[in-house]
């Protein structure tokens, strides 16, 4: 073989080894870029006996599941009604994992863990629990404790955290709107009752005191 030969398959062979390590390092930083943007719930491990402790669902039966296609853009250029469109048997399948029925003499609502203004997923069972209604009056005088509160309080986080993301959609912001979305969506499926209690209850209690 020439050695103008060898030196052409050579560099051919570097060019094939240069071209895959590029092809590598892109799917690499794009796996990145993508899982940045929003947060992954670890996986449903429970489909019965499912708890609700200080009113937070079992995150073995409800972890949380977010529509990654859903981006900030997205969900901040768009009602709820457009996307809100539970399947009856993912609502029969929640209630059933959780022991609870409709018909118990208790108000509840089939609600999302992560909520559709954040980009959370609807026809996902991962995403929802049987939340109960707590009471409105006791809720708005801070006499309820984390047990009791309920989807009124949820509520008022979702709408809240919804604003907050985006407002900061058209900031030029430190963290970016798309930075704080997972933040968000992790705040509300690990312990919205925490964020509750730190953002929305909290600073109301200070600002009485301080008068």
């Amino acid at each position: 073989m020439r050695r103008s030969t060898r030196l052409l398959l050579t560099a051919g062979i570097l060019l094939l080894i240069v071209l895959a390590a590029a092809t590598l390092w892109w799917r690499y930083t794009k796996n990145n870029r993508e899982s940045a943007l929003y947060y992954d719930p670890p996986a449903r491990t429970k489909t019965s006996g499912c708890v609700i402790k200080h009113a937070l669902p079992d995150p073995g039966c409800t972890p949380g599941a977010v529509d990654k296609s859903a981006t900030v853009e997205i969900i901040c250029g768009r009602s709820t009604k457009e996307v809100r469109n539970t399947s009856r048997s993912i609502d029969k399948a929640t209630f059933a994992a959780y022991g609870v029925s409709r018909n118990d003499g208790v108000k509840r609502e089939n609600d999302h863990l992560i909520s559709l203004e954040l980009g959370g997923a609807d026809n996902d069972i991962a995403n929802h629990f049987p939340q109960p209604y707590e009471d409105s009056e006791k809720l708005i005088r801070g006499e309820l404790s984390d047990n009791e509160l309920g989807a009124h309080a949820k509520d008022k986080v979702e709408n809240w955290f919804h604003q907050r993301l985006c407002d900061q959609k058209n900031k030029v912001p430190r963290p970016g709107a798309r930075e704080l979305l997972p933040v968000l969506q992790k705040q509300m499926a690990v312990n919205w009752v925490l964020a509750y209690r730190e953002y929305l209850q909290r600073p109301r209690a200070r600002k009485a005191r301080s008068r």
